[in-house]
């Protein structure tokens, strides 16, 4: 026990399996603790890790059967008595200097302590598991904790905590996390432990694909232990996490097409949501290339309206907005061709940089999005907007994606996908883009340009003087979004468990 002015007892969990080569190590390094207690949960092991556990004066709970990741930190936990609790891996020796930064903040008054790896979110790669952390932790209104999280061990919280997250519950760590924080326990994260180069590959999880996935099976477990934190949270919250939403949801649900006969094969909706600056530029470039522009949007001035009229343009204004992505909506319904290409007045694009969507919905694309990868190769760190995009990709199982999304601009989509969808549908665009994933619909990001937009224009029209409402309607209509996939699929979002022994946790829970 690291020294106070209070007493506390510290238990320390370690989950091992076929650990012998460096088990020994680890427990005598723990000693200089002082823990009250050191609790080793052996399972599937078929070497001497037992033999060599037992005797060093340690607390084994030994199962002949693999229980899956994080079962046997549960099963620990459920046996701890001390005060602090301090969970590891048997395979990874930390140096106890460390470690006892973590029992410190347990002592300064912190509920939950877990592993500082901001580091890794400078790299270059973004591996999937990041961005599911770093993506909860914003759902969750914690983007201070970037992608800390409590699958990286070691992590330590106090009883108190325990008890309100529930030791069952630490069988799914960003489950635990997602119960702690809406709980508002005080989570920090003060130590960096490097436990990324030291964690030994493992090819049956760390490389051979999980079923149904395009993913290694640790990385599926990952993200559906991320998907069913998220359902949780919407049953908490509701089908948007509380998240704003400000829509005139029963007007948008009567937006239909003035009628079916088709005129064009191309239509261009412009949207205008605030600034005009840049429309009558962008009519003159497009119109070259489509024989019907729509401009929507609100509180248009009469001068620009008769401006875009000039051009040849139709102009639907209405008086007050429905909402964030509406007038997309409305001018697509009021559109006539096959193919219908949507930007807005602020995005600089030419013709040659529109041509190809048009091309990729009439050779057999069915919506066709801005490839906006340089946004996060070009900008280190990666954002939080470009990583719920990425996120949303990654469960539905497109990683080839990346951070593309119906909610940057330009994109074009086929007129049968908004038929089949709906209309109202467009001013959800992850929730249009789930649901024509789910149907179908083939999806790609246009390979050959890269559009060049200001980063507020391509974090999708989150602008004006309410940029926080904003993007609370952006996280609301991803969650949204997640809450129909979730629906439609299981609170995993059809990623398997690593085989968790979980019948084990509902006996004792069940006690």
């Amino acid at each position: 026990m690291v020294k106070g002015t209070k007493k506390y007892n510290l238990s320390i969990i370690i989950q091992a399996q076929n650990e012998e080569n460096t088990i020994k190590r680890i427990i005598k390094e723990l000693i200089r603790l002082n823990p009250h207690e050191i609790i080793v949960v052996i399972n599937g092991s078929t070497d001497r890790t037992s033999k060599i556990v037992k005797g060093l004066n340690c607390i084994v709970l030994e199962y002949e059967s693999a229980l899956g990741i994080n079962v046997g930190k549960a099963l620990g936990a459920y046996e701890a008595t001390g005060d602090i609790l301090l969970f590891l891996d048997g395979d990874i020796f930390i140096e106890s200097v460390q470690l006892s930064q973590f029992v410190k903040a347990i002592m300064k008054g912190y509920d939950v302590v877990l592993n500082n790896l901001d580091w890794t979110i400078f790299r270059e790669n973004h591996f999937p598991t990041a961005i599911c952390k770093r993506a909860l932790n914003i759902f969750l209104k914690r983007e201070d904790l970037l992608v800390n999280s409590l699958g990286a061990i070691p992590n330590a919280m106090s009883k108190n905590a325990l008890d309100k997250i529930g030791w069952w519950n630490l069988v799914d760590p960003p489950l635990s996390q997602t119960i702690g924080i809406t709980q508002n326990l005080l989570f920090t994260s003060p130590e960096p432990v490097d436990v990324i180069s030291s964690n030994p590959f493992r090819p049956k999880e760390h490389k051979m694909k999980a079923r149904n996935s395009p993913f290694p099976n640790s990385t599926s477990r990952i993200i559906g232990d991320h998907v069913e934190a998220l359902h949780y949270l919407r049953q908490l919250k509701g089908f948007r996490a509380g998240f704003h939403d400000g829509r005139n949801r029963e007007k948008l649900s009567n937006i239909h097409p003035l009628n079916n006969v088709r005129k064009n094969k191309r239509s261009i909706v412009i949207t205008c949501e605030g600034k005009t600056r840049g429309l009558l530029n962008v009519i003159k470039e497009l119109q070259l290339i489509s024989d019907e522009i729509i401009v929507a949007g609100y509180g248009l001035s009469k001068r620009m309206i008769k401006f875009a009229k000039n051009t040849g343009a139709k102009v639907i204004n209405q008086e007050k907005s429905l909402g964030i992505n509406a007038s997309r909506s409305i001018g697509a319904a009021r559109s006539s061709g096959d193919a219908i290409f949507f930007t807005d007045c602020n995005t600089r694009i030419n013709k040659e940089e529109a041509e190809p969507f048009f091309e990729a919905i009439e050779n057999g694309t069915e919506i066709a999005l801005t490839n906006a990868e340089h946004l996060i190769t070009d900008i280190i760190p990666i954002d939080s907007i470009n990583t719920i995009k990425y996120f949303l990709n990654l469960v539905c199982k497109n990683p080839e994606l990346k951070n593309a999304s119906l909610y940057s601009l330009p994109h074009a989509i086929h007129r049968r996908v908004i038929e089949q969808i709906g209309w109202d549908k467009l001013t959800i665009p992850p929730l249009f883009f789930i649901m024509s994933e789910m149907k179908g619909f083939s999806i790609i990001a246009e390979q050959k340009i890269v559009i060049k937009t200001s980063h507020e224009i391509t974090t999708g029209n989150i602008h004006g003087s309410d940029k926080y409402r904003a993007l609370e309607v952006f996280l609301g209509d991803h969650i949204e979004a997640l809450d129909y996939y979730i629906r439609h699929t299981n609170k995993r979002g059809g990623y398997l468990d690593g085989n968790k022994d979980r019948k084990i946790i509902r006996r004792l829970k069940n006690r």
